[in-house]
């Protein structure tokens, strides 16, 4: 509490006190005040009596009065209304209660909220972040320092990690963006699918541009040009087919110039074609006749077309080419139906729509008695035909498309008689020439190899030929009473025996390794068989090695021989008009079937030895490339063919295969350097193949992949 006492001030003559109140002539609390002087004299001035007369108006104060003088004292206590946040009232004189010392709680921090905290009596600075908060999210979220003010936020990271992905930071979506890259060529995971440069390679699985290639792998092989192939779930690649189709026997109906199609599993005629030319039909007569058409020799292709040479004495000589498949007809009146027979009724000549074309084939009375299908190439796999004349002593090779004679080969001294393809090896027989020839389908100008007959047999005549798988030539013997047998890989015959009487005219290898001949010329019919594993270079089989088995009473003349699809084995005949049936398991049973008309053919009229003895099936595809000459670079194949077998890899370029390799070879193959020795130009379309040969192999051969690779600047 302040104290005072109210002073008496002097000037001149005049004094001015304070107090409010006069008392005895004096101007008390602001009044004048006689001076002493002027008050005339001496006198003491008494200023108080009691307290109240020191009131000062003033609440906040303690007036009192003590030995006449006026003394107050400020009592801030008075003041104080017990509120912290408003500041501390003090007692003024003469003003009262005033506010001093109000807490000042700005901090001079522009982002933080100041404020009194009456509960605590202090002030609060609380940082607010949202003052600092700039509205954009890519820069990290600012926050108040409460001390330092506003401080920069950290910005997100947007790095994933990832090299694939182009990392942002996105305002609009206040969030990162991870974008995935667009797949380019570089080795590199651009897209962030987990594959590298998928779809951006060049079709040689490389970043190089220029390099382009052809060929498939796995089950896609299946859906290039394949021929006689089947995809091995197993393997994993394609493989030689093993269940035939079709399964037909195609017998000519000597004496009538027809040709029919049977279905072996139900011994029925399907169907019956007229062939050769109309004006050498001559029907009831057979089978050596001048001026009719005569049909004899049957050959299967690859696709089961069937093509059957009319022979053709003293009058042209024509082939002829049914098809196995009605899908492979003809809809030549534009019928939208194919009318062909259905029965053992023909049609008349050029109505049949499943005759695919009968074309003349060498000089008039070449006397067409030999017919046989090569294994074919790239462009025609089913097989080329090539038809035997006997009397111009050529092998006529004819266009399975058209019937159109490509090429002749001179196999004399030889006279054909009978062919047969092994591989690429065309072998031909003779009647009476005392041995057999053979050339190679793939040369363009072939030349044919004489093989005489064995000293030790004393006999020139031979008549059907067939082949086993091992490539073992063999013959009927017709008049010698015997079967020879030929290995090409060693130059050695062998002869069987025991027969009696004229040998053949049909022979035939079935795929359990037997070889079947009947025999009986123009009487009886008997059957023989023996194994082709007992062939003995040098000598005879004979006694126990060969199996003889009577066919039924009346079966005469019998002449072609053949194994369907079902390993049963058939026999037709030329005198009566018998087939037999029979099973060679452990019954040994015996059918006949009535129906043909003197089956005078004594070759491969079911396609099944050229299945054995060709062995093959077929690859290929289109090689299309950018530019006129390309630059060929590696083939490249994945394929097993155990000892026996094999895969061999072909580039058709223009008219000319030339054989890349094999599986004997190392994959990759420098394929620019074979056509380099082979003198062969890359040409802008070329055609590339592979060749499936079983050989002796027990399992076929299996390609699952192949590749050849070209470049185009």
């Amino acid at each position: 509490m302040l104290g005072w006492t109210s002073p008496l001030y002097a000037h001149s003559s005049i004094a001015y006190h304070g107090a409010m109140r006069t008392r005895g002539g004096l101007f008390i609390a602001g009044a004048l005040v006689c001076a002493l002087a002027a008050c005339g004299g001496d006198t003491k001035i008494q200023e108080c009596e009691v307290d109240a007369d020191c009131d000062d108006g003033v609440a906040c104060t303690t007036d009192t009065c003590a030995a006449g003088s006026c003394s107050r004292s400020a009592d801030d206590t008075q003041c104080d209304d017990g509120v912290f946040c408003n500041g501390t009232e003090t007692c003024a004189a003469f003003a009262g209660c005033v506010v001093s010392q109000v807490p000042a709680c700005d901090d001079g921090v522009a982002c933080t909220a100041d404020s009194c905290d009456e509960a605590n009596q202090q002030c609060v600075n609380t940082p607010a972040d949202s003052l600092c908060d700039d509205g954009l999210w890519c820069n990290g979220s600012e926050t108040c320092n409460a001390t330092s003010g506003c401080e920069s936020g950290t910005a997100p990271s947007c790095d994933d990690g990832l090299t694939c992905t182009t990392d942002s930071c996105n305002e609009d979506t206040d969030a990162c963006d991870n974008a995935a890259g667009t797949e380019v060529c570089d080795g590199m995971d651009n897209d962030c699918d987990g594959d590298t440069d998928e779809g951006v390679l060049s079709p040689c699985g490389t970043c190089d541009t220029t390099c382009d290639q052809a060929g498939s792998a796995g089950v896609d092989l299946m859906t290039d040009t394949v021929t006689g192939v089947e995809y091995d779930m197993v393997e994993g690649g394609i493989s030689i087919e093993t269940v035939v189709r079709p399964n037909f026997l195609w017998l000519p109906n000597t004496a009538e110039s027809t040709f029919s199609k049977w279905d072996p599993t139900t011994s029925t005629e399907l169907a019956r074609y007229r062939v050769g030319l109309a004006a050498g039909e001559c029907p009831g007569t057979c089978c050596w006749t001048d001026g009719c058409n005569m049909p004899s020799r049957v050959a299967v292709d690859g696709r089961g077309d069937a093509y059957i040479a009319s022979r053709g004495f003293s009058m042209q000589g024509t082939v002829t080419k049914v098809a196995a498949d009605i899908a492979d007809c003809v809809d030549r009146d534009g019928s939208m139906a194919i009318e062909t027979s259905t029965s053992s009724t023909p049609m008349s000549y050029d109505a049949d729509e499943c005759v695919l074309w009968t074309s003349p084939v060498g000089a008039i009375n070449a006397v067409l008695r030999a017919i046989a299908v090569d294994r074919g190439d790239l462009d025609r796999p089913e097989g080329y035909v090539w038809v035997g004349g006997y009397n111009t002593q050529l092998m006529y090779q004819v266009n399975p498309d058209t019937g159109a004679t490509l090429n002749q080969v001179d196999v004399a001294p030889l006279r054909p008689y009978g062919a047969i393809a092994v591989g690429d090896i065309m072998w031909v027989s003779g009647l009476s020439d005392n041995g057999i020839a053979y050339f190679d389908t793939t040369e363009a100008t072939p030349t044919a190899t004489f093989v005489p007959f064995p000293a030790f047999r004393g006999c020139s005549q031979s008549y059907g030929i067939t082949a086993d798988a091992q490539g073992r030539i063999w013959l009927s013997g017709w008049g010698c009473q015997d079967a020879l047998g030929y290995d090409p890989a060693t130059n050695e015959w062998t002869r069987v025996t025991g027969f009696g009487a004229n040998a053949g005219r049909g022979i035939t290898a079935d795929t359990q390794g037997r070889i079947w001949m009947p025999y009986g010329g123009d009487g009886q019919s008997s059957l023989a068989w023996w194994n082709a594993s007992d062939f003995t270079a040098g000598g005879t089989l004979s006694g126990a090695q060969v199996n003889l088995v009577t066919m039924p009473a009346g079966a005469t003349g019998p002449s072609a021989i053949g194994e369907d699809a079902d390993g049963y084995i058939w026999l037709g005949h030329h005198v009566s008009s018998t087939l037999v049936r029979i099973d060679p398991g452990a019954t040994g049973s015996l059918a006949t079937v009535s129906g043909a008309n003197r089956v005078y053919t004594y070759s491969d009229f079911t396609g099944s030895v050229r299945r054995v003895s060709v062995g093959t099936g077929y690859y290929s595809t289109s090689v299309s490339a950018s530019c006129a000459t390309p630059t060929v670079g590696n083939l490249t194949w994945d394929g097993t063919a155990d000892t026996g077998a094999s895969i061999s890899f072909y580039l058709k370029v223009g008219g000319t295969e030339v054989l890349l390799g094999s599986t004997a070879d190392t994959s990759p193959i420098d394929v620019a350097s074979v056509l380099s020795t082979a003198g062969v130009t890359p040409e802008q379309t070329m055609r590339l193949g592979a060749v499936l040969t079983q050989g002796s192999a027990s399992t076929p051969p299996v390609l699952r992949e192949i590749a050849l690779q070209w470049f185009c600047p």
